[in-house]
């Protein structure tokens, strides 16, 4: 849990749905300063922060969410890896990210998640609205996901992209 992981707009959109849940895999130096922005706002009860989990229990986690979120701020100049939201689309979750980095390429809006504004609460809070009222949507989206995944990022896929760039050097 570090800043550009976008938590305090993740626990601003949060406090703005009704009936949700809170679930936050992993660690981190802010991870103090989250359990006190959500015990403050009464919303400690309606979360569950695992802290720090081995690898292998990745899975059940991601199992348990009905959709996974990251809310990355605006950071010009600043590279990520969406290492998490592939995982999250893998494992056919629809995702609502923050439309920065390769986020856009990666998530089609509308198709296999939803694409916010960074650092803008209301609109993470009304895209998580959408896909809770929606189940059908969320699942649909989370299929496709799924699926731009198994066809893109797998690696093989990774492999083959980089045997085909090479076979276009040799014939050029």
């Amino acid at each position: 849990m570090k800043a550009w992981h976008g938590l305090d707009v993740l626990v601003e959109a949060f406090a703005r749905l009704d009936d949700a849940r809170l679930l936050v895999v992993g660690d981190g130096p802010l991870a103090g300063a989250l359990r006190e922005d959500l015990d403050q706002r009464g919303l400690l009860d309606a979360a569950t922060l695992t802290g720090a989990v081995a690898p292998d229990e990745v899975p059940a986690h991601l199992a348990a969410m009905d959709v996974a979120v990251a809310p990355y701020p605006h950071g010009r100049g600043f590279y990520f890896s969406p290492l998490k939201v592939l995982e999250a689309m893998a494992a056919g979750l629809p995702v609502v990210c923050s439309r920065v980095g390769a986020l856009p390429a990666l998530v089609e809006h509308g198709v296999s998640g939803l694409l916010c504004p960074p650092g803008d609460p209301l609109a993470l809070a009304a895209s998580l609205a959408a896909l809770a009222a929606d189940p059908h949507r969320a699942a649909s989206m989370g299929a496709a996901g799924r699926a731009r995944v198994l066809r893109d990022h797998t690696w093989n896929a990774v492999v083959d992209r980089i045997l085909a760039a090479a076979q276009d050097r040799v014939a050029a």
